[in-house]
């Protein structure tokens, strides 16, 4: 449980520009007189700098989407992948993310079968991803409509439709479709103090036209596992282990309702933090194993003994070029506080005089943005409009208390052979970077 601080220069050259890659290996020194397995540790830290000068243009593209199916091996059932095809053809780092849907048509119309989470990833300069969702499902040989949604360092794209001959699996005659569950409240926010018992009641409504079997269970928030803020772990702010969902397992046939009884029981020691998160995760089956999607429910456990405001930070603030004079602005908006907050994110130009000349919204993954939890959001500014001369692009977290967190860089329009040009000047010697020994980690 110790932890050791490791030292790092970034010593920018004058030539440098865009984004450059690093890395900082880590790895244990196993005792080679010890009796039994060696086993050797090793892993990797990223080291993106992103040289701060020209604003570099932002080409990361979204050209293609895929289904394949991996048949069945001896110990692993066969499934089928949804695949988006992402090209960085650029020189920034961007992070990208999204959903990707199936299709398929009955009555004239397209109807959906299941929809595919894109998990966050960051790519590279001249890097091309193919980025994979497991369906947990076999489909059936038929033709189907693919609707792939991308986000790029939060900022949605224009989505990307495709009609596929699909061979799948010839074995499987009945199409599983996400079960269609509807449950009231979608979310459950609960009070007490240290040795109580909450209860509330779920209604869960199967919309769909087939039976399925439903199951309960708690699990910790994705934003709150594996992270941590000095001494705060995220793990600890998990409820999880004291949800209990009855019944349980259930069968929930088409057009019926069923309600569930969700029991919190808060410990009577170690209650130190203000909330406390968990999910109740609703995964439905088909008679046959076959997955029917799963619907989460966020539960919020409110200390009642313990007061804290939302607090939030700004990193990361980049400038990218796009085309016409508009720039796209990417930030990280991150939740340093132990209570959740909605948030709303968005850019301002301000002049020398203090006065706003510009403004936009930043987009971003919306609902509750739990503790510890980082977020990516952009938006487009059309900075090529500004007169020349030198400015300072602010990015301010809104998150419902005083006062707003922000990041701001100092910026330089200028004008060339009739073409406006951006460049992010470093505050201290307001100069470029790229003349200068200054990097953004």
């Amino acid at each position: 449980m110790q932890a050791a601080h490791v030292p790092l220069t970034v010593t920018i050259p004058p030539s440098a520009r865009g984004f450059h890659l690093a890395g900082l290996v880590v790895q244990t020194r196993p005792d080679t007189t010890a009796r039994g397995i060696h086993l050797l540790v090793r892993f990797l830290i990223p080291i993106l700098v992103t040289v701060e000068g020209r604003a570099e243009r932002q080409q990361v593209q979204f050209d293609d989407i895929s289904l394949e199916f991996r048949p069945p091996t001896e110990n692993v059932q066969g499934t089928t992948l949804v695949q988006v095809h992402v090209a960085n053809a650029g020189r920034t780092y961007s992070r990208v993310s999204g959903t990707a849907q199936v299709l398929y048509q009955t009555g004239g119309r397209w109807r959906p079968v299941v929809t595919g989470m894109i998990k966050e990833t960051g790519i590279i300069p001249g890097v091309r991803l193919v980025l994979g969702n497991d369906l947990a499902r076999r489909l059936p040989p038929g033709r189907y409509k693919l609707l792939g949604t991308l986000y790029i360092d939060g900022r949605r794209q224009p989505a990307l439709e495709k009609e596929v001959d699909f061979k799948g699996d010839p074995t499987v005659t009945t199409l599983p479709v996400d079960s269609d569950l509807r449950v009231e409240p979608a979310e459950v926010s609960l009070f007490g103090v240290a040795g109580a018992t909450r209860t509330a009641v779920l209604s869960v409504e199967n919309a769909g036209e087939d039976d399925v079997i439903v199951e309960g269970m708690s699990a910790t928030p994705g934003p709150l596992r594996g992270v941590a803020l000095g001494n705060l772990r995220g793990n600890a702010l998990s409820c999880d282990e004291w949800l209990q969902l009855s019944p349980a397992e259930f069968t929930l046939r088409a057009g019926r309702k069923q309600n569930l009884r969700l029991v919190a029981r808060i410990p009577r020691d170690g209650l130190e933090h203000p909330n406390y998160y968990g999910l109740v995760v609703l995964h439905a089956t088909y008679p046959d194993g076959q997955s029917a999607g799963e619907t989460p429910v966020l539960v919020t456990l409110t200390n009642k003994d313990e007061q804290a405001q939302p607090m939030g930070q700004v990193s990361q603030l980049a400038l990218a070029a796009e085309q016409d004079g508009a720039y796209v602005v990417r930030a990280k908006a991150v939740n340093v506080g132990k209570v959740h907050f909605r948030p709303a994110v968005k850019a301002i130009v301000l002049t020398g005089q203090g006065q706003a000349a510009l403004e936009s919204l930043l987009t971003g993954p919306g609902g509750a943005m739990l503790p510890l939890e980082m977020r990516d959001y952009a938006g487009v500014v059309n900075i090529g409009a500004l007169s020349p001369g030198e400015y300072v692009l602010r990015v301010v977290l809104e998150t419902g208390s005083e006062p707003a967190a922000q990041e701001q860089v100092l910026i330089k329009v200028s004008e060339e052979d009739g073409r406006k040009e951006v460049t992010v000047v470093s505050p201290d010697s307001k100069q470029p970077a790229t003349a200068a020994a200054g990097a953004q980690e």
